[in-house]
């Protein structure tokens, strides 16, 4: 069997808006919009001669709750082995960082890639379940193989939330881009290669 890897995907929280009549109200509706592949439905094709490549959905991705998404990926740890690879990107990162922060992991992982996630509130978008402690103490046996993406131009997650992991998990890997933006491209060639590495 293959090396898996595991990935996520992006969300907006729930809490951004009063209720969900609120979201649907602000969403703006375009019948000529059609969504582009990025990197992340990519990864399949990028990686299946040398990975088992698995989606782990979330519910709701567009009104999401801390508490509801525990309950999803805790039934999907039963398809985890000893040395996997987690990738997780913007906040779905922020929900790992808080998830191996606060609960035993049972399974040995062997990396973990997390691309741009936020380390506390950004202008535009605040944590709030998602939340977690800044210490992150009981993450910091993941620190050596965990490598961190973030990107000088990034106007979702502001450069200096890289600064501020960088004093917590000084034993990461840091890898700093200057015109990823948010990481929106269709295939993500210096991920993959960390990956495969």
């Amino acid at each position: 069997m293959s090396k898996k890897v595991f990935v996520i995907w992006w969300w907006v929280d729930a809490s951004n808006y009063k209720n969900y009549e609120d979201y649907l109200n602000k969403l703006e509706f375009n019948p000529y919009e059609i969504d582009e592949k990025r990197w992340k439905d990519n990864l399949w094709e990028d990686l299946w001669e040398w990975f088992e490549v698995i989606r782990i959905p979330m519910p709701n991705k567009r009104f999401a709750e801390y508490k509801y998404w525990k309950i999803m990926f805790e039934k999907a740890l039963k398809y985890f082995s000893d040395f996997d690879i987690l990738v997780w990107h913007s906040n779905w990162a922020i929900f790992l960082l808080k998830y191996l922060n606060e609960n035993k992991f049972e399974k040995d992982i062997f990396a973990i890639h997390l691309i741009a996630p936020a380390s506390q509130n950004t202008p535009n978008e605040k944590l709030w379940s998602f939340k977690f402690d800044k210490k992150l103490e009981s993450f910091r046996k993941y620190e050596n193989i965990t490598n961190f993406y973030f990107s000088e131009d990034d106007e979702v997650v502001p450069f200096k939330q890289c600064l501020d992991l960088q004093k917590i998990l000084k034993d990461s890997k840091y890898n700093i881009f200057q015109d990823k933006w948010h990481f929106r491209m269709q295939h993500f060639e210096e991920l993959v290669e960390n990956i495969k590495k």
